[in-house]
């Protein structure tokens, strides 16, 4: 298990891979922190934090695909490279 954060950051990356009977699996979630009592939300993908996944989300993480720097929010499966397993799970999230 790995947990990830950036200095001074306003969330935390959890990442989990392993292998059962043979076949490898991964799991990973992304938690925003409250800070300055603002209300705790969070919906994955939603990269301009508008509270919806939908096209300028796609646009911020299409600017970084192929990237490995400089990817703290765009890398959604936190595998250190924003590609096209990272577009599939904001696709999972589209709202609109």
């Amino acid at each position: 298990m790995q947990v990830q954060s950036p200095k001074n950051a306003s969330f935390i990356r959890i990442y989990l891979e392993g292998e059962k009977n043979g076949k490898e699996y991964f799991w990973f979630d992304t938690l925003r922190l409250k800070i300055k009592n603002k209300p705790f939300t969070y919906l994955k993908g939603d990269l301009n934090q508008d509270n919806k996944v939908n096209s300028q989300d796609f646009q911020i993480l299409i600017q970084k695909f192929k990237k490995t720097q400089n990817i703290e929010t765009e890398d959604l499966n936190s595998d250190g490279i924003v590609d096209i397993k990272d577009i599939g799970i904001l696709m999972h999230y589209w709202t609109n």
